[in-house]
């Protein structure tokens, strides 16, 4: 059913995936539900909201419908109870700390709390847990605060066998690239590519946008 409401989407038919999720999403199937309340948000959130902390309650190990439930409550103007969320969701295990983490920052970032991001990144940036999810959330969040010089040593500590390598080299060469330092980010997207055929895949893009801003067009093409 899920597989069905996602080509309507995908055909621009929203209403009638809408319909669809609302006869078929039950607790039985927290992804069809989890998907009913995304649906809902933008013109329905008191609805989503109430889904989301249903599906809270009904499994609240689960950090995925806290940190969801988070983003409800932000959405509906409720800024406190959102936070609140995330801090219960940072106490359930690494991967809820991590995920909450995330959320955090960007949700401060998002609102215009620059300071109070800030002032949680330089911790985070401190903390050497071997997180290495959590330090790619913590050096894309410098980036967005505009901060390279910051974000540059968090991506730079993820090892080579770390499954965010990729991302992370990545967001390092988009520091040089910006910077106007085109050698240098072509030199490590190329290196990145040769890596595997996964990491061609992910370096492909920002390589020939590089390629481009670089003035080496045809290099681009190849």
């Amino acid at each position: 059913m899920l597989a069905i409401v996602q080509r309507r989407e995908t055909l621009g038919d929203s209403a009638a995936a809408l319909k669809l999720l609302a006869k078929y999403a039950t607790p039985k199937d927290p992804a069809l539900l989890d998907a009913y309340a995304t649906a809902l948000q933008p013109d329905h959130p008191d609805q989503a909201l109430k889904i989301r902390q249903d599906m809270a309650a009904a499994d609240p190990t689960n950090p995925r419908y806290l940190i969801s439930l988070a983003q409800a409550r932000a959405t509906s103007g409720d800024s406190a109870g959102a936070l609140r969320t995330l801090d219960d969701a940072a106490h359930l295990g690494a991967t809820g700390r991590e995920l909450a983490t995330s959320a955090r920052l960007r949700y401060l970032i998002t609102i215009g709390l620059l300071k109070e991001a800030g002032d949680e990144l330089a911790a985070e940036s401190t903390h050497q847990s071997g997180d290495y999810s959590l330090m790619l959330a913590v050096g894309r969040s410098w980036l967005e605060l505009h901060q390279p010089e910051k974000a540059r040593p968090v991506l730079s500590q993820i090892p080579v066998y770390a499954a965010e390598y990729p991302a992370s080299r990545i967001a390092l060469a988009s520091i040089d690239t910006e910077a106007g330092n085109y050698d240098a980010s072509i030199k490590a997207l190329e290196a990145l590519s040769n890596a595997s055929s996964t990491a061609a895949e992910e370096a492909s893009i920002p390589l020939f946008h590089t390629y481009r801003a670089a003035g080496r067009a045809k290099d681009a093409l190849t």
